[in-house]
């Protein structure tokens, strides 16, 4: 038989095998969603929400391989332009009007996102390797919870359409070389692979290079691949008993999901040792009966009005709702949940409808030639990266890391005077907040003043360096610091970038001579981590263990000189940003806080007259229970940095605490 009669026997077979619109795949889309925005929007319901993003890994993985397969089964070859230019059609509108509009507020609103990577993402974005930029721009580990991006959910775009480019060729590939009855177990190898190599780059310390990876990612689309092939494949006429069996697993599939939703968590170590696997499976089974039952209470479940509307949306709705959530915050709005909530939600709604009606839709039904419109799309979307790179200022580069020498600054003069805190958010000026700061203290003023060295994490670089530039420095005490991004008081070897830090405290204790060194609890000593490739869990004894010993290990290089160690808890913490790889939801939860700083307190208890506590959450939490608002001002610009707002309440409560702990230590000394 010839190659054409070959492909015309193809074509006549293969007539019956067309991907008709499905509402229930709507359905699913719509549930993926809802997952992710409600997981972004804290729901305890869903700790796992993300799992939506593998919801749609796995429906784009089935959907592109049932077309690249018709196609190739009709015509005998793939018409592989024609394909990435449906495909850019389809994505690049709507994502080219969201980096629009974020790059115009930007412009208009420069203090609204952190500029110095905004006009990274932006390019990157476009270019769909978000993903990528997020884990090699020096920042996976910090700037996503830092100062979260607008656009650090493009992450998952950035997979899908490496996908969409590398997959058809691949395909190609595996048809002409591979036997077709060995492609599934081909297809089933590399998923297999892809979960290996998250399982294997999954560390507790560090987990974004297994979230973010496409390598460890593509299983999900991989899965959906091979659903493809086994929809596609000639199937035998069931019988009543086997439509009800079909029916079960398929509502199995989709519990399955369900369930790993409500109680998995973006943390959990088995997640990326075979949970993301786990949950592409229950999707695929989901998706597998849905297709062989288009008729079954499920489909129409999923394919009711509301499901099917909001999942044809639903690129709109997950590309807008990020931006929309942090535009929309708590300092911004001036109202409560869930009222915020419904106003980010109606807003984000809005948005995405309008961006379907008046731009997607209107752009997928332009018959163009595909040369003309590979130009427009391309040409657009460059000159897009190009001009959004060159308009958008470059940002002050963040700081890591920050030495703050002490001042030779002598004591300006001697006063018990105590002003009001300020009992309204009116925004001050620098020097007045200064000169606030410089009485504060009921305490005679010590001369020489009372030198204090803060060692701790970003919240206390950053309270520093405004101390250094705004606080009467040198007046009641000399502040030094020595703090590093992303440290706590483990030991070193519990994160890569925390290396030398006790080397640097050493060297900083040496210079500085201080009479009291501050050692924040920091929220990152609530994490899981990984030492000596050893997974230690928090929450057990051994960690337990490991805390204290490092603890002990830090009084030993603070106390060298003969300082007295001020170790201070932990402050109430709320966290409403993206993903990062250390779940910051759970580890800044009240929970974990609490249970830190217990145990800070008993190792205070146990420790020589050297060392004393000072209590900041019975500052950011004066009832217990942590509100947004301290002293109408509010307290964290992202839930767990202080606002420039915030900051003098700050300074002026603990030099109080510094010179009380300084008179404390006087009189034990004497």
């Amino acid at each position: 038989m010839s190659d054409a009669q070959q492909r015309s026997t193809a074509r006549s077979d293969n007539t019956h095998l067309r991907l008709a619109h499905d509402p229930a795949l709507d359905g699913l889309r719509a549930l993926a969603v809802i997952a992710v925005i409600a997981y972004h929007s804290e729901f305890r319901g869903t700790p796992a929400g993300f799992l939506g993003v593998d919801l749609f890994f796995v429906l784009s993985g089935y959907l592109i391989t049932t077309l690249l397969i018709i196609e190739h089964n009709a015509t005998g070859r793939v018409d592989l332009v024609n394909f990435w230019i449906r495909r850019a059609r389809r994505l690049l509108p709507a994502l080219v009007l969201m980096v629009t509009t974020l790059v115009a507020v930007s412009l208009a609103v420069p203090d609204l996102f952190a500029l110095d990577s905004l006009r990274r993402d932006v390019v990157s974005s476009l270019l769909y390797v978000q993903n990528w930029n997020s884990l090699l721009g020096g920042d996976s580990y910090f700037a996503m919870f830092d100062e979260p991006s607008p656009l650090i959910h493009a992450w998952s775009l950035a997979i899908e359409e490496q996908w969409y480019v590398v997959w058809p060729v691949l395909f190609l590939v595996l048809y002409r070389v591979v036997p077709k009855t060995f492609i599934p177990a081909v297809i089933a190898g590399l998923a297999a692979c892809s979960a290996l190599a998250m399982a294997f780059t999954a560390h507790s310390s560090d987990l974004s290079r297994a979230y973010f990876g496409t390598d460890t990612r593509v299983q999900a689309l991989l899965i959906g691949a091979g659903t493809a092939l086994v929809l596609t494949a000639p199937q035998r006429r069931l019988g009543f008993l086997r439509e009800r069996w079909v029916s079960i697993c398929a509502v199995g599939g989709l519990i399955g999901w369900a369930l790993l939703v409500v109680f998995a968590a973006d943390n959990d170590l088995w997640m990326y040792r075979g949970g993301f696997t786990a949950a592409a499976i229950c999707v695929a089974i989901a998706i597998w009966g849905i297709r062989m039952q288009p008729h079954s209470r499920l489909s129409k479940a999923l394919g009711c009005r509301t499901l099917a509307s909001m999942g044809k949306v639903s690129y709109g709705l997950y590309l807008w709702h990020w931006p929309v959530f942090l535009v929309l915050t708590p300092d911004r709005v001036d109202i409560g949940e869930p009222w915020l909530s419904g106003v980010r939600y109606l807003v984000t709604g809005v948005i995405s409808y309008v961006s379907y009606v008046a731009l997607e839709r209107p752009v997928k039904q332009l018959r163009l030639q595909p040369g003309r419109q590979a130009i427009a799309l391309g040409g657009f979307t460059v000159a897009l990266a190009i001009g959004s790179f060159t308009l958008i200022p470059a940002g002050p580069e963040r700081e890591t890391t920050m030495r703050i020498a002490a001042s030779e600054a002598l004591p300006a003069s001697t006063t018990t005077t105590q002003p009001a805190v300020p009992e309204s958010s009116t925004p001050q000026s620098q020097g007045s907040v200064s000169e606030g700061l410089s009485t504060t203290s009921t305490t005679i003023t010590p001369t020489p003043p009372v030198r204090v060295l803060v060692v701790g994490d970003s919240i206390w670089l950053e309270a520093t360096k405004w101390f250094s530039e705004y606080g009467p420095q040198g007046e009641t005490i000399l502040l030094s610091a020595d703090t590093r991004v992303g440290c706590g008081t483990l030991s070193d070897q519990s994160r890569d970038w925390c290396n030398g830090r006790l080397v640097s405290w050493r060297e900083s204790v040496v210079a500085d001579a201080p009479d009291i060194v501050v050692m924040p609890v920091s929220h990152w000593d609530a994490y899981d981590v990984t030492v000596n490739d050893v997974d230690v869990r928090y929450g057990t004894a051994e960690y337990d263990a490991m805390l204290f010993d490092a603890w002990n290990e830090n009084l030993d290089v603070l106390t060298a000189t003969g300082a007295h160690v001020a170790v201070m808890t932990t402050p109430c913490f709320r966290y409403e940003g993206e993903v990062n790889g250390f779940d910051l939801h759970s580890r800044v939860a009240d929970d974990r806080t609490k249970a830190l700083n217990g145990a800070a307190r008993a190792f205070v208890l146990d420790a020589s007259d050297t060392v004393s506590l000072i209590d900041i959450r019975a500052l950011t939490c004066p009832n217990d229970t942590y509100d947004f608002i301290l002293n109408d001002v509010p307290l964290h610009r992202d839930g767990i940095h202080f606002t420039q707002g915030a900051l003098p309440i700050v300074w002026r409560w603990l030099v109080d605490e510094l010179l009380t702990t300084a008179d404390t230590a006087r009189d034990t000394a004497n």
